[in-house]
């Protein structure tokens, strides 16, 4: 027996497919196996082309994403607003004047538990 490489094994596994698929003796058995390979590539076809969207997808989500960073304004991302007012980095849960609590532009605006029950 003669050893055979890869490659003529896959060739000579081809050839045979394809003597079945176009010259086998009963016609029906022929159609049914082209129809079987025909479904057979669409849905490699399929997975091909989903996989390809994916990654044109992908890289165009990320291409537009550092194209709107580098376009963009990032100065407004550094500052909050609330309640119509600007937060300045002091702003937040700090010990202030009027004691620890939550402060805006340097005022007390959190209800303290003792000022309240006193009132």
């Amino acid at each position: 027996m003669k050893f055979q490489c890869t490659p003529q094994s896959l060739g000579f596994g081809v050839g045979k497919v394809m003597r079945f698929l176009i010259f086998d003796s009963k016609p029906l058995v022929r159609w049914i196996a082209r129809l079987t390979l025909l479904v057979l590539l669409l849905i490699a076809g399929a997975y091909f082309v989903h996989w390809f969207i994916s990654f044109f997808m992908s890289f165009l989500s990320l291409g537009l994403i550092l194209w709107a960073i580098g376009k963009g304004d990032l100065s407004k991302l550094s500052s909050k607003k609330e309640g119509g007012l600007r937060l300045t980095s002091a702003d937040g849960y700090r010990y202030g004047e009027a004691g620890y609590g939550y402060y805006i532009n340097g005022y007390r605006i959190d209800a303290d538990a003792d000022n309240t029950a006193s009132h």
